[in-house]
């Protein structure tokens, strides 16, 4: 198996919306503090999976390929 499917069935065995829920109740509904994109959570775990040591390099990842993109909406 390639490494974005290894990150699209891990992703697909998670209950995002339950995430996202328990994620945003650390933050405000209005202000300064929006609640996170579950895209962000998304492309964090993607970044554990593949190993990228820095946020610059997850950036240009997704930059570059379209795969990763995807699995990161």
């Amino acid at each position: 198996m390639e490494k974005h499917e290894d990150a699209t069935s891990i992703l697909s065995m998670l209950d995002l919306d339950n995430i996202e829920k328990t994620i945003s109740q650390s933050y405000y509904d209005t202000g300064p503090e929006k609640p996170p994109k579950i895209d962000a959570f998304k492309a964090l775990i993607v970044k554990r999976l593949r190993q990228i040591p820095r946020d610059q390099e997850l950036y240009r990842r997704l930059w570059n390929d379209e795969n990763l993109r995807e699995i990161c909406d």
